[in-house]
């Protein structure tokens, strides 16, 4: 080659490389050329996960190569319709604005197992369930004119009988759990009130002092307490210790919590007090007029129902001014955390976030809701309405995924076990018995 022809090609890659030089430094620094507005702008970043992962990511409606946990660092700003997909699974879907130079984050996306409901539960009829936990069930059921209670574990296959005792046919049944699960308290309604204390460690029924009680029901403030009426009067008994309040009590509810002794009384006006060893008030706040039921609620919240109104009142008792909420609810769930209350009044949903001291409304319907539950793995929860379960998203950019999880069967009670994998409910399907069901959400 002559010494002319070796000058132009190395003046030809001098001129090459410093044209594209410049390119891939502006390449890979995020520029990308915009042919709509004839401009070179800044790509903007999508990072997204998915529950379960593995997820597809679908950009305005062509698939990428990329399955999630992705980073995508090349997409053009602007208005973005992003869909994940997963065989198998329910898909997510939201429009996001994309914005140059900057990250747009999809965090835990929820995809729900595609599947139906199946029955779980062998009996004829359920009659009631209470969930502690939602890892352990109990549940009252109706088996061929005998009454039976019986234990459903989530780390267990196989369902545990109780207690059995005749079934009264007039008499209306109810269960509930002590706080932590040690003990479950049944009630028959009827001509007259009759209470069973039952131990689930050895299935002992524990004698309650007074044969005389109208009321009974579990400090949801200590573990092992049982809050009772005997004519007017209220009266604590230690289950396995012991425990003293004063005499003489009248009250709508007393509540043990931190060592101190919290009533909340009603006559002309409700008030919730302290009080001492000799029954002596200390007011913390005046309440509208009502019939109050202490609820769990985190230190130092107290959480009050008003049951004849169903409000709910949320105080911190250390504030100069304790109400933090007062509104209508049917239904109260905390967070796993304990720092978000949900609640509904039968036609809406709501969170009230303690660290904010806000209460946002989600959504309102007209028809009305049966329950409510927490999703423990994502931003989600999950309502029962007439014959749907839905999943609903809290993420409030675009319009909230909403995903239809049941659907012909007549919700009551709902709740999730502790890895969110399975979802429970209480309800039936079409005019068969009353039973527990359940939905597989995730493998």
């Amino acid at each position: 080659m002559s010494h002319l022809w070796r000058k132009i090609l190395f003046a030809v890659f001098a001129i090459g490389f410093l044209i594209t030089a410049p390119l891939v430094v502006f390449y890979t620094a995020g520029y990308r050329y915009e042919f709509g507005s004839s401009r070179i702008v800044k790509a903007g970043v999508l990072s997204a996960t998915s529950i379960p992962k593995g997820a597809s990511v679908i950009l305005n409606s062509v698939l990428s190569d990329k399955k999630t946990p992705a980073i995508i660092d090349n997409i053009l700003p602007g208005q973005v319709k992003i869909k994940l997909e997963k065989a198998g699974y329910t898909s997510w879907e939201k429009t996001l604005p994309i914005v140059s130079g900057q990250s747009t984050f999809i965090p835990n996306a929820i995809l729900f197992l595609d599947g139906q409901p199946t029955q779980i539960v062998d009996q004829t009829t359920v009659l009631a369930v209470a969930v502690q936990n939602s890892s352990r069930i109990a549940f009252l059921a109706n088996n061929k004119g005998t009454l039976e209670v019986w234990l459903k574990e989530d780390t267990s296959s196989q369902n545990k009988l109780l207690l059995q005792r005749p079934l009264k046919t007039k008499s209306l049944y109810s269960i509930t759990w002590s706080p932590d699960g040690a003990y479950l308290l049944l009630k028959e309604s009827g001509s007259k009130n009759i209470f069973t204390l039952l131990r689930i460690s050895d299935q002992t029924i524990i004698n309650i002092p007074s044969k005389s009680l109208s009321e009974a029901w579990f400090d949801v403030g200590s573990a092992h307490t049982l809050i009772y009426r005997s004519g007017t009067e209220l009266h604590a008994f230690g289950i396995d210790t012991d425990v003293t309040i004063p005499k003489n009590v009248i009250a709508d509810d007393l509540q043990i919590k931190d060592g101190k002794i919290l009533a909340v009384q009603s006559s002309h006006q409700s008030v919730l007090s302290y009080l001492d060893e000799n029954g002596i008030a200390s007011i913390i706040a005046y309440l509208p007029l009502g019939k109050y039921r202490f609820l769990h609620a985190p230190s130092p919240s107290l959480l009050l129902e008003d049951v004849s109104r169903h409000h709910i009142i949320l105080l911190d008792p250390n504030k100069k001014n304790p109400l933090l909420l007062n509104e209508e609810a049917l239904f109260s769930k905390w967070s796993s955390k304990e720092d978000h209350l949900l609640f509904s009044n039968g036609f809406d949903i709501k969170i009230y976030t303690s660290s904010t001291d806000q209460t946002e409304t989600i959504t309102r319907f007209s028809e009305p809701l049966t329950d409510l539950a927490w999703y423990p793995l994502g931003d989600e929860i999950l309502y029962g309405r007439e014959t749907v379960l839905n999943a609903l998203e809290l993420d409030r950019r675009d319009e909230r995924n909403e995903t239809k999880l049941v659907d012909g069967y007549a919700i009551r009670n709902i709740w999730v076990n502790k890895d969110g994998s399975r979802l429970f409910f209480f309800g039936q399907k079409g005019n068969d018995p009353a039973t527990i069901f359940e939905r597989v959400l995730q493998k």
